[in-house]
């Protein structure tokens, strides 16, 4: 039975409270629909913003489903894992009294890794001959289990035999029963997981990919203590969800996550797995000292101190993300993410500092300081400005930003908006090539070119591009550091600045050279770097150019981090990054502004070993994938 229902997409989206759209937002919108309804469902999962490169990256259920595909003997067993029942296990065949070459259990049934046929053998002999078969011993409560000749007792072997024994997915014990830290659970390792037996709780079995993801909470030590289920489906590929006596453990061959206090509360009411943010990607990690979150397969759910709790879909959380999340520009968000108009035009509030703005064809995009105080002012009138465009230009610089009903040029108070004759369709705002009445679904993984695309072998000549050279691309929060020597400043703003590159002179600096010669677009894993790292003078001596250098993992727990976790898996190859960058300010038509990043790379080999540039430099895509490093 195929166990997958996609709940993301346009459709998904009606699980949500349907705003009233005002006249002015239904006036907007009134002849896009043909447009959207052309959407897929895997449209809503990966609306791209223009903080992340790959906008064409899998989500995690088509990841699943892929999985499920490549691994048939993985989905057999999934199924038996959560029948959680002996009716569809075969018996074990009766023991023989002598060793019979060929007649054998060890003959029909596949041993365990290191378990040798002579010793499987010798077992099921002495299992025969011990009271004509019957294996239980009946002063000790346990039963000795063919072919590991280990031990099973009470509850936990009731609930062993319940599941099928050695020929279940537990597969035969690994180990005798043993005693919990907390000196009073106890457990037993199968080959295919374990079972844990508490006397508040009673005996639970926990799948291999179960323990993996409990184990990165400290297992029964941790907030989610002992399991009182065993697993159980969801509406995703090859996903169980287990509870526990703090909360619920979710997990798969490629992901997991738990759930438990206020978050698991408010996932509950929105409809767990069934609700169009998916599933727990993350356990509950802190933000700042005031603020949890757990991120989804869709989306987050963000908690505060006062116990209040928001959640948004995984397209303005990318945004969200690159701004510092809770403890960023925007902070915590008023509301959740809100439809304007379902499916189409969705707003997330953050009181009085912004939004961040979404629509199903071009993406999400955050406004704040003036930039939002002239939308806000404009947005019920007869002249409101539109939809926000995403764009490559700052939003803090405020140099250019543009509307569906025209652009916003200036800066500080200095704003001057210019509006077009009529409102422009947002099929103007597709990648070239593509029709809105008869795109394909790959045509329809919709974000605007201008936002996003940097095509490096036909950049603009070098005296065009250092027109626009100094425009900030990512202009961060202040940085401390707790230097003084070599004129190094004790607290500047992380800052990405355009840049100019010419690949035939190997000549640049800033978001240009970064991206197209070293593969290096993530602002956020830039900014933790220099954030983190320790400072290297010797690179650049009596300059202003400064050296940072770590090495980031990537783990299978959902944790980026500088550190290795003993819990999590590696997902790719650790990476070692390296920033060179100018805190100073520097003189001319930008005055008074740091420079910011000069150049970004990662140090590696290609294949064959080929040591000359850029291949040794360049990151790998999934280096771009990371929206936010967690430290």
């Amino acid at each position: 039975m195929r166990l997958v229902r996609r709940l993301v997409g346009v459709s998904a989206v009606m699980l949500l409270a349907i705003g009233v759209a005002s006249p002015v937002a239904q006036a907007q919108v009134e002849d896009q629909f043909e447009l959207v309804e052309e959407i897929t469902d895997e449209q809503f999962a990966d609306d791209g913003v223009d903080y992340v490169p790959n906008r064409n990256a899998p989500t995690v259920e088509e990841q699943l489903e892929d999985y499920e595909t490549a691994h048939p003997e993985v989905v057999v067993e999934y199924h038996e894992q959560v029948n959680d029942s002996k009716d569809n296990v075969e018996e074990l065949p009766l023991p023989k009294r002598d060793i019979v070459a060929g007649d054998m259990r060890s003959d029909v049934i596949e041993l365990p890794e290191g378990v040798s046929k002579e010793k499987a053998d010798q077992l099921e002999v002495a299992e025969a001959r011990l009271n004509e078969g019957a294996r239980l011993m009946a002063t000790t409560g346990c039963e000795v289990m063919w072919p590991t000749g280990f031990s099973v007792c009470g509850r936990i072997l009731d609930t062993y035999r319940q599941v099928g024994g050695q020929l279940s997915w537990l597969g035969p014990p690994k180990s005798n029963e043993l005693t919990n830290p907390d000196g009073v659970g106890k457990r037993s390792e199968f080959f295919g997981g374990a079972i844990y037996w508490h006397p508040d709780t009673g005996a639970y079995a926990v799948t291999l990919d179960g323990l993996r993801q409990w184990g990165t909470l400290n297992w029964e030590s941790g907030p989610l203590g002992y399991p009182t289920s065993g697993p159980m489906d969801t509406n995703y590929p090859l996903t169980q969800r287990q509870t526990f006596q703090g909360g619920d453990n979710y997990y798969n061959p490629l992901t997991g996550g738990a759930v438990w206090g206020d978050i698991k509360q408010r996932y509950e009411e929105l409809g767990g797995s069934n609700h169009a943010i998916g599933i727990p990607i993350t356990n509950e990690l802190p933000s700042g000292t005031e603020y949890f979150y757990n991120n989804f397969s869709n989306g987050t759910i963000s908690w505060r101190n006062d116990r209040q709790t928001r959640f948004m879909y995984l397209a303005t959380q990318r945004v969200w993300d690159a701004l510092g999340r809770e403890t960023g520009r925007l902070g915590f968000p008023e509301a959740d993410e809100t439809p304007e108009v379902s499916g189409l035009f969705h707003v997330v509030n953050f009181a009085e500092r912004g939004v961040i703005a979404w629509n199903g064809i071009l993406g999400a995009r955050e406004l704040y300081g003036d930039v939002y105080s002239l939308w806000l002012q404009y947005q019920n009138t007869d002249t409101p400005l539109g939809w926000p465009i995403p764009s490559l230009t700052s939003l803090n610089e405020s140099l250019e930003q543009e509307f569906t009903r025209g652009v916003v040029l200036g800066s500080g108070d200095a704003l001057t908006w210019i509006p077009d004759d009529e409102e422009r369709s947002l099929e103007d705002f597709l990648p070239i090539g593509s029709s809105g009445s008869s795109s394909s679904s790959q045509e329809m993984t919709l974000f605007s070119q201008r936002a996003q695309y940097v095509d490096c072998k036909n950049l603009p000549d070098l005296d065009e591009q250092r027109k626009t050279e100094n425009n900030i691309e990512k202009n961060g929060g202040p940085i401390k550091k707790e230097y003084s020597s070599r004129g190094f400043p004790t607290e500047f703003r992380f800052v990405v600045r355009k840049g100019h590159y010419d690949r035939y002179r190997n000549e640049g600096w800033g978001y240009l050279k970064n991206y197209c010669k070293h593969n290096f677009a993530n602002h956020a894993m830039a900014e933790a770097v220099v954030d983190k790292a320790v400072i290297d003078y010797g690179s650049s001596p009596g300059t202003s150019y400064y050296k940072f250098e770590k090495t980031v993992y990537f783990l299978d727990c959902r944790t980026y981090t500088f550190n290795k976790n003993s819990g999590c898996k590696e997902m790719h190859a650790p990476q070692w990054v390296t920033i060179i960058y100018n805190p100073h300010t520097f003189t001319g038509a930008n005055s008074n502004r740091p420079k910011g990043v000069i150049s970004a790379w990662c140090n590696s080999t290609p294949p064959g070993g080929i040591e000359h540039e850029p291949e040794i430099s360049q990151c790998p895509d999934h280096v771009n994938l990371y929206n936010k490093l967690r430290i």
